[in-house]
């Protein structure tokens, strides 16, 4: 059953605002819609929380898309390269509104994975990674572009060897 105080503020909006979309046109209703989103940009970056004490150094995100404005995303692995040449092996870069914590390079992910792995183990796993290693941790992007490589097997005897002990 609908509440009636329900009906009345329906009815009372569309008496108001009723009027003056009547007198509005798609292109001018556009263009305030898309003046009021840019508009709002500015303040909602504003509003982002400032936690950047936690996270290593990155380059700084735009609102909503992040850091994906300077990422080709067809070969996402060598924008994240160059990052790493001007921020470090270890940095911060938005997929959007995610916040991701990039390791380049063999040293840094032994220091994450090995020696940190406590602090580093519980971090979720985005969609796009997970279907990268189809939900498991042994992939890599490379296979997942070219196919299994003679050295997948290695990883995986050693991945074995290791974790199954």
């Amino acid at each position: 059953m609908m509440d009636l105080r329900y009906f009345v503020k329906i009815s009372l909006t569309m008496a108001l605002v009723q009027p003056l979309l009547m007198h509005v046109s798609i292109t001018e209703a556009l263009f305030a819609t898309l003046l009021l989103f840019f508009g709002y940009l500015p303040v909602l970056h504003q509003l982002q929380p400032q936690d950047e004490g936690k996270y290593p150094p990155g380059p700084k995100p735009l609102p909503l898309l992040g850091n994906l404005h300077m990422l080709n995303l067809k070969k996402t692995y060598m924008s994240l390269w160059e990052l790493s040449k001007q921020y470090g092996s270890v940095y911060t870069v938005h997929f959007g509104p995610k916040k991701v914590v990039i390791l380049a390079g063999y040293k840094a992910v032994k220091q994450a994975l090995v020696n940190l792995s406590e602090e580093v183990g519980d971090r979720d796993i985005t969609p796009k990674f997970n279907d990268f290693n189809d939900g498991f941790g042994t992939n890599s992007l490379y296979m997942y572009y070219h196919g299994k490589s003679p050295w997948y097997y290695e990883l995986i005897q050693y991945h074995h060897s290791t974790v199954f002990k």
